[in-house]
């Protein structure tokens, strides 16, 4: 009786030292930074924001010409996920970028697609990444004309 109480015992430590291993591996969160530009002569104001994990600020009103402030989403682990719209008078933007990993590499998308009533030139480039899996973190701008 007593060995079986010492082998469920270390196999219970067991179980918890990889439970913290494994934790400590997904320990850094992956972090998007996003700009969006305002390249219209009239305020551009956001909409149905989506985003997995924290944002530092949410999207903002952003004038004629100008540009927001930066906004950080830091995510659960290391995917990211970002989706806004920008609408300036009948001109429409809706903005997706993400970032993932697969195959041991990071993998980093976006896509900026005109959705108004007016065409829009809408633009999403990716401004800076990280080169290494843990995590998969980068900027991102924004733009609507």
């Amino acid at each position: 009786m007593k060995s079986r109480k010492t082998v469920l015992g270390l196999q219970i430590a067991a179980i918890m030292i990889l439970t913290l291993l494994a934790a400590n591996a997904f320990a850094q969160n992956a972090v998007m930074t996003i700009k969006t530009y305002n390249y219209t002569s009239s305020t551009a104001t956001p909409s149905s924001v989506q985003y997995l994990g924290t944002l530092s600020s949410l999207p903002a009103d952003i004038t004629a010409n100008n540009s927001s402030p930066y906004i950080t989403e830091t995510s659960f682990g290391n995917v990211t996920s970002f989706h806004d719209n920008y609408t300036s008078g009948s001109k429409k933007c809706h903005f997706d970028a993400a970032s993932y990993t697969s195959g041991g590499n990071c993998v980093y998308t976006k896509a900026a697609t005109s959705t108004g009533g007016t065409p829009a030139t809408c633009t999403a480039n990716i401004t800076a990444q990280s080169s290494s899996p843990n995590p998969c973190s980068f900027s991102i701008s924004f733009g609507i004309q």
